[in-house]
């Protein structure tokens, strides 16, 4: 039995198990608020059942029950049942352009994604805050993982990055108790919305030279305390600016980190990132990480190197910043 499971799930291609995926939620959006009823339980389960078991230990039988029936026993079954068609769907995409393939599977998985969320607002919410999270991991791992500094400046440069994005949609875009009237039409702000991201990742990048250039000459703890504490300042500028709010912090920002432009950004952010530390570049970093003096002997550049991942990394870590503050 085992085996034969083996032989039919280990053929099953990354398009089938999206293809199950898609099935799963399509089965929940039908049938999940009448089986949540007739398990008793109070809603529809929001994660998992994950919130209904921490809230109601006791409904756990009836949770996972759920899952069962909703998620797995319908993923595993349209991945069996359709695995022969989605093994010709992949070699079909063999042929097709990696970039191709990669958007259709991206797709694929956008509109599970979508219609996931489009259930409850609990489940957009959480599904935005865990890619932009996804985001700030890939960005640290470049400074803390690849280059191997260590590094606690990050959510410094994620405020500059937010309050800089913000300043441009409340400055260009929006009627504000802070800065007055606007200066564009509102109804350009969306499509302008990817500039102010790209202006926090610059603000962002420009903070990190405050903790790249004193990386040219420390290392390990002492690299640490500098970066704390230019997080600390950036934390104490800004709850000291009235212009941007003081300890208030800026509001009014319109919401314009819907669903799908949180999904570009995380795999746009993951390409480039992954491009990033498989280039020359990338391999610089893991020299300077196993061995800087070696390094410099092999004529690595590690002053440019280091200040590159640092503003790399912290420029994505603005647009990470930007995004959550929208």
């Amino acid at each position: 039995m085992t085996e034969r499971l083996k032989e039919i799930y280990g053929s099953v291609p990354v398009i089938g198990w999206l293809i199950g995926m898609l099935v799963a939620v399509v089965t929940e959006s039908a049938f999940g608020a009448g089986l949540a009823y007739a398990l008793y339980l109070p809603k529809v389960p929001a994660l998992l059942g994950l919130t209904v078991v921490l809230k109601q230990p006791s409904m756990f039988p009836a949770a996972i029950l759920y899952v069962f029936l909703i998620y797995a026993l319908p993923i595993f079954f349209a991945a069996g049942l359709t695995a022969p068609w989605a093994n010709r769907m992949a070699a079909a995409m063999e042929a097709l352009p990696l970039w191709l393939s990669a958007i259709l599977h991206l797709g694929v998985l956008y509109l599970v994604l979508h219609l996931w969320t489009d259930m409850s607002d609990y489940r957009l919410q959480i599904s935005k805050l865990t890619m932009i999270a996804v985001m700030l991991t890939l960005s640290i791992n470049v400074i803390n993982g690849y280059m191997g500094e260590f590094s606690c400046s990050h959510p410094g440069f994620m405020a500059l990055g937010a309050y800089a994005s913000s300043t441009f949609s409340l400055v260009l875009f929006r009627q504000d108790r802070l800065f007055g009237a606007p200066i564009l039409p509102e109804f350009l702000g969306p499509y302008m919305f990817p500039l102010g991201l790209l202006l926090g990742g610059v603000a962002a990048s420009l903070g990190a030279l405050v903790v790249a250039i004193p990386s040219f000459r420390t290392r390990g703890d002492y690299l640490a305390i500098i970066s704390l504490a230019f997080m600390f300042i950036v934390k104490s500028v800004f709850e000291n600016l009235e212009v941007l709010g003081g300890p208030r912090g800026m509001g009014g920002q319109p919401h314009w980190a819907t669903l799908p432009a949180v999904f570009i950004g995380m795999a746009v952010c993951i390409v480039v990132i992954n491009n990033f530390v498989n280039s020359t570049m990338g391999k610089a970093l893991n020299a300077v990480r196993d061995n800087e003096t070696a390094a410099e002997a092999m004529t690595v550049n590690t002053r440019r190197t280091k200040m590159t991942a640092f503003m790399f990394g912290a420029f994505w870590a603005g647009v990470a910043g930007g995004l959550y503050a929208h």
